[in-house]
């Protein structure tokens, strides 16, 4: 028997543009994998962003730079893991060229950049954690390089073939120095439709696939674009008889999008939908979480936004109705089982909505087990909104240090 919960959300504007959604929480839900929050650059220092910020997110990566690498003044690996891991974290990814001092990465030769990850992945390999941390060995080879993002086809055929050999090479280093750390990439700074099918069919015909699949989602219209994009690398994997392998999106996200839970949701529910790891751009400050963080522990909007994400149990639901022309996206939870009965009362609180649009959004609801609230109104009236048939507010932690 199918639950449904439907609420009209009218346009702040008014004009009358109600909008009906609609969460069919009876039909069966993909689990939830928690994997897309993520951060490039999220920890700074061990207690930068302090435990009590970290732990109840249960961040599943963070991408960080090599020990004693010379991109950034403090995020190196080794040095935040631990802070990291102590508060639930998944997995580590280490940018081998973050190991320079410019940016881009100063080109000194391919055997100069084999002697750094090879001093790089042993370091890695040597950690009582090193299943948990996976290395990449180069980043944005579509414009730094490597210019696999040149217009001309010559221009381009010649950064391809070099990148090829140069990728096996690294590979190569990688394991005759540490067999079981995982290595990541090729990690483009855009999905590359030229490129990736000629990356797959060299790496599989020489074996040197990476264990994880990696590219960057920066742009707004990756909100419209990334399904597409996620569809055809699948595609591709069955061409060519490999994988599947897993994807992380090593950057997502723009200045617009960061710590603002109505942009948020958009990407977050994006790639659970498809199951992949995803982890937000750092374009800002250092130490703050990208965004998500202020003054080392105090939360704001995009930390709570993704407190509740790493607090949901259950499945992503598919059955919700579609704006055309705007996101709208909503999240619903069953809230308790009492009594020893099988009937559950459910919370569904609707998201702030962007004022970005596409012909390809599309609604996208989630289920699962959580302490949500019905949101507030803003402005003087504080009270809680009603809730509508079938839906019931649940009590909210009140800040990170009780939000366990």
């Amino acid at each position: 028997m199918a639950i449904t919960t439907a609420r009209t959300v009218r346009s702040a504007t008014g004009a009358g543009a109600g909008r009906v959604l609609t969460v069919q929480l009876g039909r069966p839900a993909a689990p939830l994998t928690h994997a897309a929050n993520g951060a490039l650059y999220g920890l700074s220092d061990d207690g930068v962003p302090g435990d009590a910020a970290l732990a109840p997110l249960r961040l599943g990566s963070v991408t960080q730079k090599p020990e004693g690498g010379q991109q950034h003044p403090n995020g190196d690996a080794l040095t935040v893991s631990s802070a990291f891991f102590r508060n639930g974290g998944g997995e580590v990814l280490v940018l081998a060229q973050d190991d320079y001092r410019r940016w881009p990465y100063e080109d000194l030769g391919i055997e100069e950049h084999l002697r750094r990850l090879e001093a790089i992945a042993r370091r890695l390999a040597a950690h009582p954690r090193a299943e948990r941390f996976v290395v990449v060995p180069f980043n944005e080879p579509d414009g730094i390089w490597y210019g696999l993002n040149a217009e001309d086809e010559a221009e381009y055929a010649t950064g391809r073939d070099r990148f090829l050999a140069d990728w096996t090479a690294a590979y190569a280093r990688v394991r005759a120095v540490a067999p079981g750390l995982r290595i990541a990439g090729p990690n483009e700074a855009a999905y590359d439709r030229r490129f990736l099918p000629e990356f797959l069919a060299h790496a599989a015909r020489h074996g040197v696939l990476p264990d994880v699949l990696t590219w960057h989602e920066l742009a707004p219209s990756s909100l419209a674009e990334f399904r597409a994009h996620h569809a055809h690398y699948r595609a591709l994997e069955r061409e060519l008889g490999i994988g599947p392998l897993p994807v992380t999106i090593t950057e997502y996200g723009n200045r617009r999008d960061l710590s603002v839970p109505g942009q948020l949701v958009q990407w977050v529910g994006m790639f659970e939908e498809a199951g992949v790891a995803a982890n937000q751009a750092y374009w800002d400050q250092a130490g703050n979480l990208d965004g998500n963080v202020v003054r080392t522990t105090v939360p704001n909007g995009g930390w709570w936004f993704f407190r509740w994400y790493a607090a949901m149990t259950g499945g992503a639901s598919p059955s919700c109705r579609r704006n055309p022309t705007r996101w709208t996206r909503s999240r619903a939870s069953p809230a308790s089982t009492r009594g020893g009965g099988r009937r559950r009362r459910w919370s569904a609180a609707p998201t702030a909505r962007s004022t970005w649009s596409s012909p390809a959004c599309r609604t996208r609801c989630w289920a699962g087990r959580s302490p949500s609230p019905w949101p507030r109104r803003a402005g003087p009236a504080t009270r809680a909104r009603t809730p509508p048939p079938g839906c019931w507010p649940a009590p909210w932690p009140r800040s990170p240090t009780t939000a366990r």
